[in-house]
């Protein structure tokens, strides 16, 4: 099924529900243990994103939310950090 907008409220919708509340429970509430989900999201990646040409693919996880200390790195722009919990 392709969503225009893939969040909570679209895929509560898309599921027959009423309100976004058990979409939103998985990443707000729900308990998971963070090295396998990880490893989980790493094979997918491989699976996925390779396409077996070893200098072609390059994926960044960033879950840090470490404050920049530079703008000079490429994409380094201000953003919200959520661990901050204002403008880093």
């Amino acid at each position: 099924m392709e969503l225009e907008d893939q969040n909570c409220w679209t895929l509560a919708e898309a599921a027959g529900h009423s309100t976004p509340d058990r979409p939103q429970h998985f990443p707000a509430r729900a308990s998971w243990d963070e090295q396998q989900v990880t490893a989980q999201a790493a094979r997918w990646a491989i699976e996925h994103l390779d396409d077996g040409d070893p200098g072609h693919t390059v994926l960044i996880i960033d879950e840090t939310a470490d404050a920049k200390s530079s703008t000079e790195a490429a994409g380094a722009a201000r953003h919200h950090s959520g661990a901050l919990g204002h403008i880093a």
